[in-house]
């Protein structure tokens, strides 16, 4: 139970940090396909 918790935790973090870059990645690759 804890440990999932835990895990979940460490995952949201991990994700809020990824998520910076991924989003300018993602911009990156649509603003390429609209143009």
């Amino acid at each position: 139970m804890t440990t999932k918790k835990v895990m979940l935790r460490h995952g949201w973090r991990l994700h809020r940090v990824a998520s910076g870059p991924l989003m300018v990645a993602f911009l990156a690759v649509i603003g390429r396909f609209n143009h």
